[in-house]
């Protein structure tokens, strides 16, 4: 963390904000509907790199948040309905 920010209570926040999102995810609830998506996945791969750089570099060889996030729910409902049979 850049020693500009690097306070307990910006790290709190941070993590804060990283832990309600994956609680989010890990519970099945619907995440796409936010506006800050983008944002916040900028975030979370920031502060993986300032804990443990190499780990970075390991996440980014398995993210697909990009491809996922563009495609839209509407990708992934078709797919869905196609299991459920809609």
């Amino acid at each position: 963390m850049p020693n500009s920010i690097r306070t307990r209570r910006t790290g709190s926040k941070r993590l804060n904000r990283i832990r309600a999102v994956r609680n989010r995810v890990f519970h099945y609830e619907p995440i796409w509907n936010r506006t800050n998506l983008g944002q916040m996945h900028d975030e979370i791969l920031e502060t993986i790199g300032w804990i443990n750089p190499q780990a970075l570099e390991a996440s980014r060889l398995f993210d697909r948040f990009t491809e996922v996030h563009e495609s839209g729910p509407n990708r992934f409902e078709q797919l869905l309905s196609g299991y459920m049979g809609k």
